[in-house]
């Protein structure tokens, strides 16, 4: 990861185990590789995924 990556904080309060799940994303992987290289389902990939979109207001007006 850059340094960049480490140094960027959230708005929201997020869990260790979201932290985890973000930085998965960022690896560009899916939701299969991350429950697999977390040891979680792809349901609680999803949970944590829908958890940090709004802990960090990651949508829209299109998404509304």
């Amino acid at each position: 990861m850059t340094d960049g990556w480490r140094r960027w904080q959230p708005q929201g309060s997020l869990t260790d185990r979201e932290m985890q799940v973000l930085r998965e994303i960022h690896a560009r992987k899916s939701l299969r590789e991350i429950g697999h290289a977390l040891s979680i389902s792809q349901d609680t990939v999803r949970n944590h995924v829908r958890n940090i979109i709004e802990k960090l207001r990651l949508f829209g007006e299109a998404s509304k």
